[in-house]
């Protein structure tokens, strides 16, 4: 039997989070394979077959080949879609991403390993109003929201509140601003915007009251571990609705947490049943802390360069131990 000593890393061609984790990784001499997802079928091949042990299984990219059976943990870090021939399109195109899809994903998800994160338990994770209600559930201030596709509830909720905040319910890139993705931020909606709410008939939006923010912060968990940045992003126009908007306004120290607070977001990786998530919380003005949302593959290796914290080595710990059938 083969030893389980390797971890499988699937991602897309440019990944910081993954170049870096890859290097600690081969430091430690602990063997990693990273596959760029969108080279399977044309430029990937995967061969399993089935006996008494189980499915036996190797993938092969131009650079390498792995038996699937040396696997000891599969990051699902930011698989970009299966690329497929050219010449094929409509439903002969759909059926074979589809038919990739179930390949790969049938033969991982049959193999005792762990996952960070588990690909169904992310799925179920990034819904918003779920994640909204869980944290509510396990003790956490969220901010009163609105989920709605008719347009007379979307105005009696402006109305009530005087100034709203849309954030979109799915992290979907509309359009391009000179070629490059159009990221949906957040922003204020106001009674400005009343004559213009409409559109919202045509696809739900989620409404939230607007916090006032003291900071945020950017709460990383990794299985037992958890580290907190407070992003002073207050001070800037472009940074105090959505901070992503700018980072080069963006200052960060290192945040103490209350131990409950620090429970709290145990409690809630653990009951959407994740190892690893990126906790995105807010600081009011009166000390309140409000839970915004929680992203199940969010980003962190940035906040590495502006803070002390282990945050690579403390992701490779997460990969490299020794885990356990984490697939349920």
């Amino acid at each position: 039997m083969a030893r389980k000593d390797g971890v499988l890393i699937l991602t897309q061609e440019i990944d910081p989070h993954s170049d870096a984790v890859i290097e600690e990784l081969t430091r430690r001499k602990i063997p990693v394979w990273r596959v760029h997802t969108a080279d399977f079928p044309l430029n990937a091949t995967l061969t399993a077959t089935n006996d008494a042990q189980g499915w036996c299984a190797h993938l092969s990219c131009s650079h390498f080949r792995v038996d699937l059976e040396r696997i000891r943990s599969v990051w699902f870090r930011r698989p970009s879609l299966f690329r497929i021939d050219d010449r094929l399109t409509g439903s002969r195109a759909e059926f074979a991403v589809a038919e990739s899809r179930m390949a790969i994903g049938g033969v991982l998800r049959s193999l005792p390993v762990r996952w960070v994160n588990h690909p169904e338990k992310i799925v179920s994770a990034d819904y918003k109003p779920f994640q909204l209600a869980v944290a509510h559930r396990l003790g956490f201030t969220v901010p009163r929201s609105l989920v709605t596709n008719d347009p007379e509830m979307a105005r009696h909720f402006i109305d009530e509140l005087g100034e709203v905040i849309y954030k979109p319910l799915s992290s979907i890139i509309v359009g391009l601003e000179e070629a490059r993705p159009l990221n949906q931020f957040t922003r204020l909606v106001t009674q400005d915007d009343l004559p213009l709410i409409d559109a919202v008939r045509h696809a739900p939006c989620l409404f939230q009251e607007r916090i006032e923010k003291a900071f945020e912060l950017r709460v990383v968990v990794m299985e037992s571990r958890v580290f907190s940045v407070a992003i002073n992003s207050q001070n800037s126009e472009r940074t105090n609705l959505d901070w992503r908007r700018s980072y080069t306004d963006l200052t960060y120290s290192v945040h103490e947490m209350d131990p409950s607070l620090e429970r709290l977001c145990l409690e809630l990786v653990d009951e959407l049943g994740l190892v690893f998530a990126a906790i995105d919380l807010a600081v009011g003005n009166d000390g309140t802390i409000v839970f915004f949302e929680l992203n199940s593959n969010g980003q962190w290796a940035w906040l590495e360069e502006h803070v002390d914290l282990p945050l690579v080595d403390s992701m490779v710990d997460l990969l490299a131990g020794d885990g356990g059938a984490h697939v349920t």
